[in-house]
């Protein structure tokens, strides 16, 4: 793919190097470094990975992505690109390698205080029920998207590696997909690009949802800008009493919408 492909609908100043570069993959781990691809420098709360560009271009990287100034005397063979936020980028970037899955399949997101990944697995079970069509999943808990489970160390992955997985299940067949989503991951960045039919905020206080304060006032002012069809809103202030009565409720309110079982709206 072409670097001019891989950002589209990416801002970004060419700093050196042609748009027409040759990029067969992305990486945000230095130590992946190989001919052809781009790597993404991430400002992290450790480390800085924009130190590692040099390295990197000198293993034959194609691509660098930047998001502050680095020495380009050190990288005189790579084309650079650099970006507002590398996080944003990535995850645009990574929407564009795979072909943009979730916009091939019908996508549920749950994000909330807790009970996410209950509520995952239930939206899960009864839309295989209901629809007769096997839905992934990406949860805590285990990933599936039609070929063996996938193990990962977080709740919502990295970009790159959600949009992986995304593309596993569009690959494999699967009509719809669940996707758990943490306040993390809407902080740094990591699900711009994706569209969901269906996103249900599980509020387990009445003063989270009073007022949208905290978390998940971020969360809401992440969301406006993606592609969300429709917003579920559940709110429980005992959440030991009533967690399995309201995860049922949202549940089916999701299974009987005409987008979850994959029907046209009218």
């Amino acid at each position: 793919m072409k670097l001019e492909q891989l950002m589209e609908g990416v801002p970004f100043t060419l700093v050196q190097g042609s748009m027409e570069t040759e990029v067969t993959d992305i990486i945000y781990d230095s130590r992946k470094a190989a001919p052809g691809l781009a790597f993404v420098c991430i400002v992290g709360t450790q480390r800085d990975s924009h130190e590692f560009a040099a390295d990197c271009a000198a293993k034959g990287v194609s691509v660098l992505v930047i998001q502050h100034d680095i020495d380009l005397s050190a990288v005189p063979e790579a084309t650079v690109v650099k970006v507002e936020s590398s996080r944003y980028a990535m995850a645009l970037m990574s929407c564009n390698l795979f072909g943009n899955p979730a916009k091939q399949m019908t996508m549920i997101g749950v994000t909330g205080t807790k009970g996410k990944t209950t509520t995952s697995y239930m939206i899960q079970a009864v839309t295989n029920a209901l629809a007769g069509r096997t839905m992934g999943l990406s949860s805590s808990a285990g990933r599936y998207c039609g070929g063996p489970d996938v193990d990962t160390h977080l709740t919502t992955p990295e970009s790159l590696d959600l949009q992986w997985l995304f593309a596993q299940a569009r690959d494999h067949g699967l009509p719809y997909m669940t996707a758990e989503v943490s306040s993390q991951a809407y902080q740094v960045e990591r699900v711009y690009g994706e569209h969901f039919a269906e996103y249900l905020i599980h509020f387990v206080r009445i003063a989270r949802l009073v007022g949208l304060c905290g978390t998940q006032h971020l969360i809401i002012g992440h969301l406006l800008p993606c592609g969300i069809g429709r917003f579920l809103v559940t709110a429980v202030t005992r959440f030991e009493f009533h967690n399995v009565l309201v995860n049922l409720h949202t549940v089916l309110v999701v299974a009987r919408s005409r987008i979850a079982l994959g029907q046209e709206e009218g």
